[in-house]
């Protein structure tokens, strides 16, 4: 932060990367985000706000959140039901 303050960035090696949202359309957007909570292994909304805030609020502010999590939530809801299905037969079998 502090060489980013001094603009010494570049002299470093290091350039300052700032993403604009706006130049990208909702599906780029969401493909960006599905990336990051693939590589980051983000289970859920607040982890990627956590992770990236900038992109958790255009997410947010373009109504994209349900379509960056319908996939990881539904996942989720999948393997869930299949614990409790799963234990219900264990119990069936030893009761």
């Amino acid at each position: 932060r502090a060489l980013g303050k001094r603009n010494l960035l570049d002299k470093v090696g290091l350039e300052e990367k700032r993403r604009d949202w706006a130049a990208m359309d909702d599906d780029e957007l969401v493909a960006h985000a599905k990336a990051l909570i693939a590589e980051k292994g983000i289970g859920g909304r607040k982890e990627l706000a956590r992770a990236d805030a900038g992109l958790y609020q255009a997410l947010r502010k373009r109504k994209l959140l349900d379509a960056v999590f319908s996939d990881v939530e539904s996942s989720k809801h999948r393997e869930a039901v299949e614990g409790l299905l799963g234990a219900m037969e264990s119990f069936g079998k030893n009761g």
